[in-house]
């Protein structure tokens, strides 16, 4: 995604979109040592185990339903595909 990620955005922008990005991605981090602690605590070791499973299964089902991402192409047509949604 990150590859696809940086041929769609405009050089111009790429400071902007990667401190976005990175953002959004330290952001998220906490959560799984938020999510271990407190499933620890409240459902035990193989409750937080099958917690986080069910987590990673929504995610990729997530993903495998998002038809967008399906229908990307491969990296040689990455930047035709980018082309056609830049605005003029």
């Amino acid at each position: 995604m990150m590859g696809y990620f940086m041929v769609a955005t405009p050089s111009r922008l790429l400071g902007r979109a990667n401190s976005a990005i990175g953002v959004l991605a330290m952001g998220a981090m906490p959560l799984a040592p938020l999510i271990a602690g407190f499933g620890l605590a409240w459902a035990g070791r193989q409750g937080t185990i099958l917690i986080c499973a069910a987590l990673c299964v929504l995610a990729a089902a997530l993903a495998i339903g998002n038809r967008a991402l399906r229908s990307l192409p491969v990296e040689s047509r990455w930047a035709a595909h980018a082309a056609q949604y830049e605005a003029d």
